[in-house]
């Protein structure tokens, strides 16, 4: 009897232990390499957008992320009033809103497999989540040459 209770409590530490060992990375956020990042569509959207995110990495961690999208012109989506209002009287949000919302996300969760889609704005999103899954592994890297993805959600 003393030597089948001291085989289970041995098994039982065992597995523990390699439990322990399994799961330990599964909550983990991933090592970043400090540095400043950006990846971008190469064309705009059937709406003349071009998404873009800009990550900053310092110890190791996303310090700083701006997504935002660009016309032909120049002008940011977010500063364009016009399309803000627009969306605001179908949607509960906007870009000035969605697109920091995604980052904040981002800036919590530390890695684009756990962000979730802003309601209302599920292109956008899907759209950071496609621009920071191809910007990880640079940012792992420590790699900061520009990303440039072929098309959009929108464009896919």
């Amino acid at each position: 009897m003393k030597h089948s209770s001291k085989l289970f409590i041995l098994c039982l530490s065992c597995l523990t232990l390699l439990s322990a060992f399994l799961f330990s990375g599964c909550n983990s956020a991933p090592s970043y390499t400090d540095g400043s990042y950006h990846a971008e569509f190469q064309n705009f959207d059937s709406n003349g957008w071009k998404e873009f995110i800009d990550v900053t990495i310092k110890d190791g961690k996303p310090e700083k992320v701006v997504m935002d999208a660009v016309n032909q012109a120049g002008d940011l989506k977010s500063a364009d009033q016009e399309y803000n209002d627009l969306m605001k009287n179908y949607s509960d949000t906007y870009p000035a809103k969605f697109y920091q919302d995604l980052a904040t996300q981002f800036l919590e969760r530390q890695d684009p497999a756990k962000i979730d889609a802003v309601a209302g704005a599920t292109l956008s999103s899907d759209n950071f989540k496609k621009l920071l899954a191809e910007l990880k592994p640079y940012m792992v890297a420590g790699i900061t040459d520009d990303v440039v993805l072929q098309s959009s959600s929108d464009n896919a």
